[in-house]
C-alpha cells in the first residue's frame, strides 16, 4: 500500500507558497520515501487542513487566497490530477483547479475526509470540522456535493449553493 505525505512551506527564495508530497513508493522501509512533487503556488495566505485521493486526482481542503478570488482567505477544495504507473502515484500535475466552498468550512486538521462516489458521477465529501469540540466529541461534520466529475476540472464554486450543509452532531449523556 503506497503512502502519500502532503504539506505546505515557504519557498523564501521565491517568495511562494510551496506544496510538497512524498511517497514510499509503496514499501514498507522508511527509506523507499522520494518526493512526487514540489511546486511553488499562486495561493496567497495558503494553509492545509487534510487531503484525500479520489480516483486520480488529489484533493486538500485548504484555506487561502487562489487565482481570482476576490477574499484575502476563503475555504477551497485544491484539486490536482496524479500522474501514476499501476496502482502507484508517480507524480502530480503541477496545474490545479479549485472548488471555493462556504467560508465556515474548516475541516479539522489531518483528519480523514469520507468519499461516496456515486454512480452518476457525483461524489460526496465529508469531513470533521475543527474547534467544535465538546467532552472529545465532534460537534459538526462537513458535506459537499461535488456534482459531476467536470467539475473537478475547473474553477467553481459551491458557494451558495444546495450543494453543501454542516450537520450538527447531537450527543447524549
Amino acid at each position: 500500500m503506497q503512502t502519500i505525505s502532503v504539506f505546505v512551506q515557504v519557498n523564501f527564495d521565491a517568495n511562494k507558497f510551496q506544496i510538497c508530497a512524498a511517497t514510499n513508493n509503496g514499501k514498507l522501509d522508511d527509506a523507499e520515501w522520494g518526493w512526487v512533487f514540489k511546486e511553488d503556488l499562486d495561493i496567497e495566505n495558503f494553509h492545509i487542513k487534510s487531503a484525500v485521493v479520489v480516483g486520480k486526482k488529489l484533493c486538500i481542503f485548504s484555506r487561502g487566497r487562489p487565482r481570482n478570488v476576490l477574499e484575502q482567505c476563503c475555504s477551497f477544495l485544491l484539486i490536482f490530477n496524479l500522474k501514476t504507473e499501476g496502482n502507484l502515484v508517480t507524480g502530480v500535475d503541477p496545474a490545479y483547479t479549485y472548488i471555493k466552498l462556504d467560508p465556515t468550512v474548516y475541516p479539522q486538521f489531518l483528519t480523514v475526509p469520507f468519499v461516496e462516489k456515486n454512480t452518476n458521477g457525483s461524489v460526496h465529501l465529508a469531513a470533521v470540522q475543527e474547534n467544535n469540540y465538546g467532552e472529545s466529541f465532534p460537534r459538526q461534520i462537513y458535506r459537499c456535493l461535488i456534482p459531476d466529475q467536470a467539475s473537478l476540472d475547473k474553477d467553481c464554486t459551491l458557494v451558495n449553493t444546495s450543494h453543501q450543509q454542516l450537520i450538527d452532531m447531537e450527543f447524549d449523556e
